[in-house]
């Protein structure tokens, strides 16, 4: 074997090894989870008051534990006729020094739904964007819940949604199941 030929073989070996080991630690893909609050939680063809939903992107991982930014939470209230109402806090926050959500998954690099049922207590203020008249407070977490409503997959959730400049909560729930897709 000629020494270019050494070369060659060392710079192709290397280039498979980078890309196998490369393969091996990529992160999951984004994720958007999306609760569906009702006017009447037990009944899911009841009209749905509220949509949730949480922007998630893998930020790190240690083995089967993937650390997830939540990147944006973006809440929709359903005004009947009118417009609905668009609230979103883009940067949440938790009690975690990388302000992070820690999951760990049977299979990090294609996680289950309901890997992600125990969404972590926040509380903090969405900036109003469209069709609303002030800013929204919230407070939300959810928990798994073995509850068999709905045809999809429900969690728990505790949540209390108030406008800034109101004293009291336009909605508050404690344990109620709650649609996630």
């Amino acid at each position: 074997m000629t020494r270019n030929s050494r070369t060659i073989l060392r710079t192709i070996s290397a280039a498979a090894f980078l890309s196998i080991t490369t393969a091996a630690f990529a992160l999951p893909s984004n994720r958007t989870i999306t609760y569906s609050i009702r006017e009447t939680p037990t009944n899911e063809e009841s009209d749905v008051l509220w949509t949730i939903t949480l922007h998630l992107h893998a930020a790190m991982q240690s083995g089967s534990a993937v650390g997830w930014q939540v990147t944006q939470i973006d809440f929709r209230r359903t005004n009947g006729e009118s417009p609905d109402s668009l609230w979103t806090d883009s940067n949440p926050e938790f009690n975690d020094t990388e302000n992070l959500w820690w999951i760990t998954h049977g299979n990090p690099n294609n996680p289950a739904e309901r890997d992600f049922d125990n969404f972590p207590y926040t509380t903090k203020t969405a900036a109003a964007v469209s069709n609303a008249a002030d800013d929204l407070d919230y407070e939300l977490e959810t928990a798994t819940s073995s509850s068999g409503l709905f045809s999809g997959s429900v969690v728990s959730a505790s949540y209390a949604l108030k406008l800034v400049e109101e004293e009291e909560p336009i909605a508050e729930e404690a344990d109620e199941p709650v649609e996630a897709r």
